[in-house]
């Protein structure tokens, strides 16, 4: 079964492109999103009900993961190491994938509750 991650580029399972141009980081924000991208989006999709706002929040999540200062730093530690240094340990990055991708959907659906909530005035003059 392939993958398509970008145009040009297919995988098959289990397999990563040969991407030596990626940095270290980079390359695992890569791998993390071959891994957990079908999960973080169907959690998105069941709360949103929108398929194309389930992959922008998707994405949303993942840049929120790059963007962590932790994130990279993860390689060889054990669980009570990431613990002290107050990252998620190896084996939690996908809870903390999933936990932030539902705190994203409720955030986006507070959001849009509130736009519709908000009264329409009447153009001033």
């Amino acid at each position: 079964m392939a993958r398509r991650l970008q145009v040009g580029t297919v995988m098959t399972e289990g397999t990563l492109p040969m991407t030596s141009a990626l940095s270290p980081r980079e390359a695992g924000l890569e791998a993390a999103f071959v891994k957990h991208y079908p999960r973080v989006f169907g959690i998105l999709l069941r709360l949103v009900g929108d398929c194309g706002q389930a992959e922008e929040l998707a994405s949303e999540v993942f840049l929120k993961l790059y963007r962590q200062p932790w994130f990279g730093d993860m390689g060889g530690l054990d669980a009570s190491e990431a613990l002290a240094r107050d990252m998620p340990a190896p084996t939690g990055l996908s809870g903390w994938l999933y936990r932030t991708a539902t705190n994203v959907g409720i955030d986006h659906l507070r959001a849009a509750a509130r736009r519709h909530c908000l009264p329409e005035f009447p153009p001033s003059k």
